[in-house]
């Protein structure tokens, strides 16, 4: 039963996280800037290899959960997985005690735990991995050796490739906020407004008003209050920070409205090192082909990246305005640097990574 659990478990862990490389990546730096922090900026020497760490991490959960199912070379298959459990143990318990990360991660964006969920549901896995570590390194696998390597080669080969391609294109399955046919004003808007019952004293007594019934009697004394929304997620809004903003002041109802092509930079310096040679002249192309068809191009970029910003369109020639946004915002709006969107009064319609930029027929598609 151990065995089915943890390997199910992290079989499923890994392809959702395989799904969108970038988020493990974001989260990773996120962890290494904290380490660097606290403990010393040795773990900055890290960054830059977020995304390589990342596809690594989440491809071994994926193997280990199969190798686990196979008993494949247990011996060796179950020290790995208690070394990595341990790591991801450590994390969340950083996470949780210190209070430094809000979001392990575990599950990508589509389980998301608190730092204490991800822990205890960590202290739980090592426990079942302790009685496989302990009870189960002799079991003898269902595949002899020859097939076991064979098979295990071509599950390290795919897994990987899962990821690789997740890395230089878009999420297979685009799981974030800005999915295609989102409305960004919508989702910037809470589902529903908090409603409350007051309890209110009088004579001795008690009485439960709703907050539009609330008595205009002075002589009633209040007690309490008392949400009654019962999904209390639905009192935020999905899409929190979504502030553009120039040198002329605000520009975000401006970006909402009518047909934008957005060019997202999170990062300008690795955009440089990115999107060269043919991605550039391809982003010219596509840039005069959308002004053309009525959509208004503007690049997004990260705020305090000015100058950076002016080196980097004058080094591309690129003829477009740019404005600043919050860079978690722009990375996730599209996992790419630089990226790719359309907007049509705010409803996603097209997104792109840099290693596929939409022509002018992808473009006329859209306004189908």
């Amino acid at each position: 039963m151990s065995r089915i659990l943890v390997g199910c478990l992290f079989i499923f862990s890994g392809l959702v996280k395989l799904n969108d490389p970038y988020g493990t990546a974001f989260k990773l730096e996120e962890y290494f800037h904290v380490f660097s922090a606290d403990f010393g900026s040795f773990f900055e020497i890290f960054i830059p290899y977020s995304l390589f760490l990342s596809i690594a991490i989440v491809g071994l959960e994926v193997i280990l959960g199969i190798a686990v199912l196979l008993n494949y070379r247990m011996k060796q298959t179950t020290w790995i997985l208690l070394l990595l459990i341990l790591f991801f143990t450590f994390l969340t318990f950083y996470s949780f005690y210190f209070d430094k990360v809000k979001e392990c991660g575990c599950f990508g964006t589509l389980i998301v735990l608190t730092p204490k969920q991800s822990f205890f549901k960590d202290l739980i896995l090592l426990f079942f991995i302790l009685i496989i570590f302990f009870l189960g390194r002799n079991q003898v696998s269902v595949l002899n050796s020859f097939k076991g390597d064979l098979l295990m080669l071509i599950v390290s080969f795919v897994t990987f490739y899962i990821g690789y391609h997740a890395a230089n294109h878009l999420p297979y399955f685009d799981l974030l906020n800005f999915k295609i046919g989102n409305n960004i004003p919508q989702l910037m808007k809470a589902e529903e407004a908090p409603k409350y019952k007051f309890i209110l004293s009088k004579g001795g007594k008690e009485f439960e008003f709703l907050q539009e019934n609330y008595p205009s009697d002075t002589s009633y004394k209040f007690v309490r209050y008392e949400l009654l929304n019962k999904d209390t997620t639905k009192l935020v809004p999905k899409i929190i920070g979504f502030n553009v903003d120039s040198d002329e002041g605000d520009k975000t109802n401006e970006i909402l409205k009518g047909k934008r092509l957005l060019i997202t930079i999170p990062d300008v310096e690795r955009a440089f090192k990115n999107c060269e040679g043919s991605c550039v002249e391809k982003l010219k192309t596509l840039i005069a082909q959308s002004e053309k068809m009525g959509f208004s191009p503007v690049i997004l970029t990260e705020t305090g990246s000015a100058d950076a910003m002016e080196a980097f369109r004058h080094e591309l020639q690129l003829p477009v305005p740019y404005y600043f946004m919050d860079d978690v915002i722009l990375k996730m709006m599209v996992r790419s640097n630089p990226g790719i969107m359309v907007l049509k009064d705010g409803t996603v319609i097209g997104k792109w990574h840099y290693n596929d930029i939409p022509n002018s027929d992808d473009l006329k598609m859209l306004q189908k």
